[in-house]
């Protein structure tokens, strides 16, 4: 039976390098409770996931906005916490739409359109990183309300940003999302998942957060074997340092700051900006 849900799609990145460790069984189990944590993060129950080898399937059977945060907001804290905890760089997609989904005596069925799409995307992309696919963003129109934010210095746009901010420092509007060409590469322009800790509801934590990110990137692109792996991480420290810029604008800009902090924080902080995410606030 056919069913509309949200796909998560996740490729990790040099795990086969991963299985000939000696302490592979160690991090496997490291690997999979992350997972479990990203997904469980806020208590949630509707999300499920199978593994099988390099690659993560999530579904949700909840198709909401609140739903389709919590997705995006999963598949970033693992992307943050994969990388800077165990090393391990992950790829992937977001995509929605119907599907066959199945479970009994322990088999697990998962077809349709929105699964194959998901897997071109995660294998389209060129990078540590990802991406929502363009379908979904089209469903969810309201989408670009909840994570755009092009002048702060209208007032309606710092009200939807206070309203939204979690929305806004999870999802960046990009045209940096690198695409796989035979020469080069290509770079498309839409909307990119931002690593983070779950903790993080501000422009000085996700700061905070990236430069911990950009460090393990670093790293591992100096642990590479080639050419073309380093272009993937190379690819990301331009999204990377991109997101940095942007929030450090805005952090920085006087409007930011005395629009998210009282008059006695913004005469004492000189941080960050700062604004409670409440998953149940109204999306508008």
């Amino acid at each position: 039976m056919s069913q509309k849900a949200l796909i998560g799609f996740i490729d990790v990145l040099g795990f086969s390098e991963l299985v000939k460790r000696k302490d592979f069984g160690d991090l496997f189990e490291q690997y999979i409770q992350l997972i479990r944590n990203a997904l469980n993060a806020r208590g949630q129950t509707h999300m499920e996931y199978v593994v099988f080898s390099d690659s993560i399937v999530i579904v949700s059977e909840k198709t909401d906005y609140k739903s389709l945060f919590l997705l995006i907001e999963a598949v970033s804290l693992f992307s943050f916490e994969a990388l800077t905890k165990l090393g391990l760089p992950i790829k992937g997609s977001i995509t929605s739409g119907n599907i066959t989904y199945k479970k009994q005596d322990g088999d697990v069925v998962i077809a349709g359109t929105p699964i194959v799409e998901a897997y071109k995307l995660e294998q389209s992309q060129n990078w540590v990183g990802a991406m929502i696919s363009p379908n979904t963003i089209r469903e969810y129109e309201h989408f670009f309300d909840l994570v755009d934010y092009p002048n702060l210095q209208v007032p309606i746009q710092l009200e939807r940003l206070k309203k939204n901010m979690a929305w806004a420092i999870t999802v960046q509007k990009t045209g940096l999302i690198p695409y796989k060409n035979k020469s080069d590469d290509d770079f498309f322009e839409g909307y990119a998942i931002v690593p983070r800790r779950l903790s993080s509801v501000d422009a000085g934590h996700l700061k905070e957060d990236m430069n911990e990110y950009l460090d393990a990137l670093t790293k591992e692109k100096f642990f590479s074997a080639s050419p073309d792996v380093q272009r993937k991480y190379r690819n990301t420290e331009q999204f990377v340092q991109q997101v940095i810029s942007l929030w450090h604008k805005r952090w920085a800009s006087n409007t930011y700051r005395m629009h998210f902090w009282s008059k006695n924080e913004a005469r004492n902080r000189t941080d960050a900006g700062y604004a409670i995410f409440a998953p149940d606030a109204p999306l508008d």
